[in-house]
C-alpha cells in the first residue's frame, strides 16, 4: 500500500476476515495466519494478568524484545539502509498488531 493507513487497514481486514472465513467454512488457514492473532492475544493477557501478578511482564517484555530483536534481523536482510532499518520493525509490530486485532475481532464477530 501506498501509506501506513492503507496497509495497517488492509491488514486489519484481512486478520477480520481470515477468522470469519475459518469460522463460516470451516476453512484451513496456515499457521503464519493465526501467529498475529495468537501474538495480540498473549499481549493482552500478560498485560492483564501482570497487573495482578507483576513478573509476568518479565515474560512479556522478554517476546517483545525477541520479536523486535528478529524485526531488525528481517530488516538487515532486505535493506542495509539504517534509516529503514530502524522503522521496519515497527512498522512490522503494528501490521502484526492490526492484522491480530482483525482476527479478535473477526473471532468474536456474530453478523456479517
Amino acid at each position: 500500500r501506498d501509506t501506513i493507513k492503507k496497509m495497517l487497514k488492509q491488514a486489519y481486514g484481512n486478520g477480520f476476515w481470515n477468522l470469519i472465513i475459518l469460522k463460516k467454512n470451516n476453512a484451513k488457514l496456515s499457521i503464519r495466519h493465526m501467529i498475529p492473532f495468537c501474538f495480540v492475544l498473549f499481549l493482552i493477557i500478560t498485560t492483564l494478568l501482570g497487573i495482578a501478578w507483576r513478573p509476568i511482564w518479565v515474560l512479556e517484555a522478554a517476546v517483545l524484545i525477541m520479536y523486535f530483536a528478529l524485526a531488525i534481523f528481517a530488516s538487515l536482510r532486505k535493506t542495509k539502509n539504517i534509516g529503514r532499518v530502524m522503522k521496519m520493525p515497527f512498522l512490522f509490530f503494528a501490521l502484526h498488531i492490526a492484522y491480530g486485532s482483525g482476527s479478535i475481532v473477526g473471532l468474536f464477530k456474530t453478523k456479517y
